[in-house]
């Protein structure tokens, strides 16, 4: 079992997963980074991403809203500020979030409007990603 190591992923709402896989692929601050079993400790920032986890030959996917994760030699865990594994998105209020999000984009001056203009942008953000995610559970 030297291949496996424990993850856990935890919303401050739920434990979203929680077992032994074989490798995890998250969005870091500075760029995706993967972990396999005995990598090297250490603690990094998340951004707004998708989550692989593999587990044997199944892969299994999850739109991520931000946290932290730190990794150890035999574990992971990521606190993560949302997080939804992709068969529980649902793709309808996925997109009218978007379709509200580039509504707001238009409507809004990056200059004049600027905090509102970020907020609308991660608001995209989080929506094309729940979209993305969603599209791995029917497939």
């Amino acid at each position: 079992m030297a291949d496996k190591f424990n993850l856990q992923v935890i919303t401050p709402d739920r434990v979203v997963f929680k077992g032994e896989v074989n490798e995890v692929y998250a969005p870091g601050f500075l760029g995706e980074f993967g972990v396999l079993a005995g990598h090297t400790p250490y603690l990094v920032l998340l951004k707004t991403g998708r989550l692989k986890i593999r587990r044997d030959a199944q892969w299994t996917y999850a739109a991520l809203n931000g946290g932290f994760c730190e990794v150890d030699y035999d574990s992971m865990r990521i606190l993560a500020e949302t997080c939804e594994v992709s068969n529980e998105i649902d793709p309808d209020r996925a997109q009218k979030a978007k379709a509200r999000a580039e509504e707001s984009l238009k409507k809004l001056d990056p200059v004049k409007d600027a905090q509102e203009f970020k907020a609308a942008g991660a608001a995209l953000q989080r929506a094309l990603i729940r979209l993305e995610v969603a599209d791995k559970s029917q497939g």
